[in-house]
């Protein structure tokens, strides 16, 4: 029996010892020399300044304009066009967002960068189409018109125009139309602010007291016939809003 128990810890031993190796095989597969590091994809920062607020309450309604696509303030009854403003957002419950992409490898990636959301209870995903409305937008501005989309609708890179987007040759395989997207190379080093808008709280009261949205951030890549869906992604990352009373 002794003799056996031997045996045994002397096959637990090499066990240990072999992942031991793998795993430091692993790790050398990821960089040169132990210094310079091999991106395998590149790296998404998404962070809010809070993960609780309120459902929207302004004088303001958000309202979207079908042809652009592109998100406005319109007062109380009106039907004037208002800039909005950051500081708008926040005062009617939005949470700020920071976000930073930056990738240090020798390739290149196409994407769009997009936003889901879904609910506490359900985890249900919100459809990504223009005509969907949207309990929850995650606004973006676009410095290159001026003007503000939400990432659910509209992704960086798709719809909307910047003057970073190129579509480099990349043409729809089902339809021959160019697919506009962003380049991710090794000079990418982006950082912008998104504004997370809950236009009504989500609530299963029978069954829940807590209710909100778990945002995700992500890129986008075109699937095998040169096409964007929204769900071959490249890198993501989430953050859950907790929507109070």
């Amino acid at each position: 029996m002794k003799k056996q128990n031997s045996i045994i810890k002397k096959a637990k031993a090499l066990i240990v010892i072999a992942l031991s190796i793998l795993t430091a095989l692993s790790f050398a597969a990821c960089s040169n020399g132990g210094s310079d590091t091999v991106w395998l994809s590149p790296m998404l920062s998404f962070n809010t300044q809070t993960n609780e607020t309120h459902k929207w309450d302004s004088e303001y309604t958000l309202y979207r304009h079908s042809a652009l696509g592109n998100i406005v303030f319109r007062g109380a009854g009106g039907t004037d066009d208002i800039a909005i403003t950051p500081e708008a957002l926040i005062a009617g419950g939005a949470v700020k967002a920071s976000v930073g992409v930056a990738y240090g490898g020798d390739k290149h990636h196409l994407v769009r960068i997009v936003a889901f959301a879904y609910t506490f209870f359900n985890h249900d995903r919100p459809l990504r189409m223009a005509h969907v409305p949207q309990g929850i937008m995650v606004l973006w501005h676009n410095p290159a018109n001026n003007q503000w989309f939400n990432l659910i609708q509209n992704s960086i890179g798709g719809a909307v125009q910047t003057g970073g987007v190129h579509n480099d040759g990349l043409v729809s395989l089902r339809n021959g139309s160019n697919q506009l997207s962003k380049i991710i190379d090794g000079n990418t080093n982006l950082s912008f602010d998104v504004f997370i808008v809950p236009l009504h709280a989500p609530t299963r009261e029978d069954v829940y007291t807590r209710s909100g949205f778990v945002i995700q951030l992500a890129l986008d890549t075109p699937d095998l016939d040169n096409h964007f869906h929204g769900y071959e992604i490249l890198v993501s990352s989430n953050t859950a809003i907790v929507i109070t009373p």
